[in-house]
């Protein structure tokens, strides 16, 4: 019987030495460098996005609550009071000649003109640099149609060199809405 033994070369020792670990390391560490920005302007293009879909769904539904009540329902900017632990909502104030209304702060709020209920309340979209709206509010007609002019809100992204992550809502005064991508003009 033939004794076998084995030398450390025909072990076929398997595995990655170092040196090819760190390569692969620095490799990867370049990739991710170069990604990263593309990646944080997607996540803001989405989050804008997102904040854009939600108050389109939400400027559908006091049009429908008008002409279904037959009531002014209005859509507006929401102005939070707080008194022994009891949250009130308002609409924010009119914006002076000229400028917007923010609608970032406390989100917005659909309510009824007539008795004063809110209907629904919309959170302050995160991820978002800026909301800001042509009319401090959105009054919807019984007949469904906007009161007064057309209007539009601008959805901005937190780095405000991100101008392709811009979006514009643009409410005509039938109270139809389009969303206008990387435009700050309807």
């Amino acid at each position: 019987m033939k004794k076998f033994t084995r030398t450390r070369g025909e072990c076929g020792a398997s595995g990655f030495t170092l040196v090819e670990l760190m390569v692969t390391v620095a490799v990867l560490a370049i990739v991710v460098g170069i990604g990263a920005p593309d990646l944080m302007q997607m996540i803001q293009r989405q989050a804008v996005a997102s904040a854009m879909q939600t108050l389109t769904a939400d400027l559908r539904f006091p049009r429908s609550e008008a002409l279904k009540r037959g009531v002014i329902i209005e859509l507006c900017g929401a102005s939070l009071t707080t008194n022994n632990s009891t949250t009130t909502y308002s609409c924010v104030s009119t914006p002076s000649s000229g400028s917007r209304s923010n609608w970032l702060a406390n989100g917005w709020i659909v309510r009824d003109t007539q008795t004063g209920d809110v209907l629904r309340v919309s959170q302050h979209p995160l991820g978002v640099g800026g909301l800001d709206s042509s009319r401090a509010s959105l009054p919807f007609l019984p007949t469904g149609l906007l009161q007064g002019v057309a209007a539009n809100v601008l959805a901005t992204p937190l780095s405000a060199s991100n101008t392709s992550a811009l979006q514009l809502a643009c409410i005509n005064s039938t109270g139809r809405t389009r969303i206008v991508k990387g435009s700050q003009s309807c």
